[in-house]
């Protein structure tokens, strides 16, 4: 049995998923209408079956799926740390976005409303589990296993720009996340730290949207009220963010990367076509999605 992907191998697997991904959602919701629940279950349709068709191809070309997804289990202390690391990255999040909104004039907060208006508090946090594990089985998983051929630091910077590409006007903050969740795979060798995050990340962020949306909470109030909870947080987890940084800077000197270097990994004919792959699903996507 192979411990890892080729990146070919991994860039149709990811067209494949995503493929099935649109259809069956599309379909699904199709099928049942217009509407919060035809949304509802068209989206986890879609994930379901992404996510279930990325073990069957990892099974079927005889792929450990332990390594390859980072399926190890945890430690508590992977938890917090992660935890403490996601309240720093929030605290450079959320001014970045604020700057990007009056740079560009227009809104550049998680677009999560459009998927999980009309939803349960409970309905939103199905949709955002469901996606959180199929964006950190790609990204983090399969995607960042196969990338590591070239270093794991160029593997960090791959993923976390092919993650971000999916993210529209977010991309800048979208990159900053990939980087963070990143990170706490490189550290802990374990994609369910990630998983964690992503999924309190996108909840609270769909919960938050929502509200403001309604006219419950004002955005100032929402902009200002996740800086101060995130600098506690990232307060009370300071020993577990040294690790991370310690950890960084150790990467950057045992894999470091180098302009031209990059370019010429960048060309690479198994790179190139993740980055096609990327460009039609971004393209795909923009026109179906919605």
């Amino acid at each position: 049995m192979k411990d890892n992907l080729s990146l070919s191998q991994a860039g149709w697997l990811y067209l494949l998923a995503m493929v099935a991904y649109g259809l069956v959602g599309g379909a699904t919701q199709m099928r049942i209408g217009a509407g919060p629940q035809a949304k509802f279950w068209g989206w986890l349709a879609g994930l379901a079956t992404a996510i279930a068709l990325i073990f069957l191809l990892l099974r079927y070309w005889k792929v450990d799926r332990r390594p390859v997804l980072g399926l190890k289990a945890p430690t508590r202390s992977d938890l917090s740390g992660s935890l403490s690391l996601v309240g720093l990255q929030l605290l450079v999040q959320i001014p970045l976005a604020m700057a990007l909104a009056a740079l560009i004039k227009t809104d550049v907060r998680p677009d999560l409303d459009w998927i999980t208006s009309g939803l349960s508090p409970l309905g939103m946090a199905v949709i955002m589990l469901a996606v959180s594990l199929f964006e950190e089985f790609t990204f983090r998983g399969y995607l960042f296993s196969a990338a590591r051929c070239l270093g794991d630091y160029p593997a960090l910077l791959l993923t976390s720009a092919f993650f971000a590409l999916n993210h529209g006007l977010t991309f800048p903050t979208a990159f900053i996340f990939g980087l963070v969740v990143g990170m706490m795979r490189l550290v802990t060798g374990s994609i369910w730290p990630a998983v964690l995050i992503h999924f309190v990340n996108n909840w609270g962020a769909a919960l938050l949207s929502n509200a403001a949306l309604a006219g419950r909470i004002a955005l100032s109030q929402l902009g200002w009220g996740v800086i101060i909870l995130s600098l506690l947080v990232a307060a009370a987890g300071w020993p577990a963010i040294r690790r991370y940084w310690q950890h960084w800077c150790q990467l950057r000197r045992e894999s470091p990367i180098r302009l031209g270097t990059a370019l010429r990994g960048f060309l690479t004919p198994g790179i190139m076509k993740v980055n096609l792959i990327i460009l039609v699903l971004i393209t795909m996507l923009s026109t179906v999605a919605r």
